[in-house]
């Protein structure tokens, strides 16, 4: 994110976890602030990348033209938790719906819409969920409800590396474009990269792919004293990181 200079807003710092659903709980304190048209983008912390800035984010998403009634969600390979579950795996195989392509599946972590049904999406979630894996339960109320959804079936903006096996390779930076990734499978160029599950081995490949800087004569650099936004406040990169951060000169 710092490198492509996207501003973030970190909720939960400090928090004592009490379960996945905590982030619906605090995306839905923030999102209640916004003005109901502004477009928000939610994603998990420690397991995501990020290719481009804001513009070129919001930019991606209007083109894919999604009903401003709903909220777009990343799509996955994978049917969790459901599929370890008791009859799990009959409502994977027959209650979902189907997709164009192998990203079939919900995934909770990541998702992008306007304020107003994104607040209203996370109300009822906010209800079910205390006690519950948030992705279980967002996953069911897709499934009752879909016209309240809509997946990145085709990896447009988002992607998940859940059982990717090849698919999504790294493209190196040019004189003029930042480094990215293309998925050869749908043909697309994704945005917000979510590592989720087993596919945290990933990250760090791509991490170091996308700090080769903005250009490939370009290394990045990031001061020292960058920070990251919070709803109490602004935290510094070391306040985050500890003592392993200490900035890249800038030249």
């Amino acid at each position: 994110a710092q490198r492509v200079n996207l501003k973030l807003v970190l909720l939960g710092w400090q928090e004592q976890y009490r379960g996945n659903f905590q982030k619906l709980e605090a995306a839905r304190e923030y999102v209640a602030r916004l003005p109901p048209d502004d477009l928000v983008l939610f994603a998990d912390a420690y397991d995501v990348l990020y290719v481009a800035d804001e513009r070129e984010i919001v930019r991606r998403y209007l083109e894919m033209q999604v009903d401003p009634s709903r909220v777009l969600f990343q799509a996955e390979k994978g049917c969790w938790p459901d599929w370890d579950m008791a009859f799990g795996r009959a409502f994977c195989r027959e209650r979902y719906p189907p997709s164009r392509t192998l990203y079939r599946y919900l995934n909770s972590g990541v998702w992008m819409g306007r304020a107003a049904p994104a607040f209203e999406l996370l109300t009822e979630m906010v209800a079910f969920t205390p006690g519950l894996d948030d992705q279980h339960v967002v996953s069911h109320m897709f499934v009752d409800a879909p016209e309240r959804f809509a997946l990145d079936y085709e990896a447009r903006l988002f992607q998940s590396f859940q059982e990717e096996k090849g698919a999504v390779t790294a493209v190196a930076a040019s004189d003029t474009s930042l480094a990215s990734v293309r998925n050869v499978a749908t043909n697309s160029s994704p945005l917000v990269l979510h590592f989720n599950g087993g596919s945290k081995k990933h990250f760090p490949k791509f991490k170091s792919h996308l700090l080769q800087g903005a250009v490939s004569r370009q290394p990045l650099c990031l001061a020292p004293n960058a920070s990251v936004c919070t709803p109490s406040g602004a935290l510094s990169l070391a306040q985050i990181c500890g003592m392993k951060f200490t900035g890249v000169a800038c030249t």
